[in-house]
């Protein structure tokens, strides 16, 4: 199962901070992103802007799909407050 992670809105955002903060935005999603992933044995294949390329295998996980639908649900959820948080600061 191969999920595809984007960030909306960031070629906008990007043309209007400096990189310092967009460097420092792609860190904090990606290290929640990422950690969520491990967490479900998946594997963050390749990063690219500000997308995200991973694998669950079928393989190795029972429920690779239902594996896959959980993380994005999970991340709707983190990221949302991740959102909060970065507003409040």
């Amino acid at each position: 199962m191969i999920c595809y992670f984007d960030l909306e809105g960031f070629t906008s955002l990007a043309q209007r901070l400096p990189g310092e903060a967009i460097i420092s935005m792609l860190n904090a999603y990606f290290g929640l992103v990422v950690s969520e992933i491990d967490l479900r044995g998946g594997n963050a294949l390749k990063f690219m802007g500000d997308r995200l390329l991973t694998i669950f295998d079928h393989n190795t996980l029972d429920n690779a799909s239902g594996t896959a639908i959980d993380l994005a649900a999970a991340l709707e959820i983190k990221i949302a407050m991740l959102n909060k948080a970065r507003q409040e600061q």
